[in-house]
């Protein structure tokens, strides 16, 4: 979804803004408003039937889904903005020559662009990845009875049942961040020497 966003905000200025607004809006509204309207959206199954003969129901209500549902809406400002700003570097003639030497659109992406991308749509992944691992709001709200997350999970230790295992899970997650950021460094020094 990144990249066509990118190219109709390159080319359409009007219309890829409007995108970029709506992937960037719910980052700005706090995580339980958007949670609880989550929930009110759909507490009830939302019934579809196409053609008179087909029914699709859609439950959502209750399961991990919604919860990433609401990660996604709420943190897909980290790689709408880290897409544009990367985007914005590569040169559009590079997609173009690819065309002109026979390739399709996507052979054309996949060849020109994509490799200069990569540091940074990892990057955001990262970013994301992080910020959901960490989110509690939402997470308290949203997940379905009996499972957890790990935002949820350290917040029970640490307040009701065991802050001692909450403190080495939290050392944990502290190796895995260090481990992300080592990665990030490594993604940026490989993307310099690309350049």
């Amino acid at each position: 979804m990144w990249y066509p966003s990118a190219v109709l905000q390159r080319h359409f200025r009007r219309l890829g803004a409007g995108i970029e607004a709506l992937a960037v809006w719910p980052y700005a509204v706090p995580g339980t408003v958007l949670a609880i309207a989550l929930l009110i959206a759909f507490s009830r199954d939302l019934r579809f039937i196409l053609l008179d003969r087909v029914a699709f129901v859609l439950a959502l209500a209750h399961t991990p889904w919604l919860l990433l549902i609401a990660y996604s809406a709420k943190y897909l400002a980290l790689g709408t903005r880290n897409r544009s700003e990367a985007l914005a570097q590569v040169d559009p003639s590079l997609a173009e020559a690819a065309r002109v030497s026979g390739a399709g659109p996507l052979r054309a992406f996949i060849d020109a662009p994509l490799p200069l991308l990569r540091p940074a749509l990892f990057a955001a992944f990262v970013l994301a990845f992080l910020a959901c691992a960490t989110e509690i709001t939402m997470s308290v709200l949203l997940i379905p009875a009996g499972s957890d997350v790990l935002g949820t999970l350290l917040f029970e230790l640490q307040s009701y049942a065991d802050p001692s295992a909450a403190a080495v899970l939290a050392c944990a997650f502290v190796a895995l961040v260090l481990l992300g950021q080592g990665l990030l460094s490594l993604a940026r020094r490989r993307a310099v020497e690309v350049r």
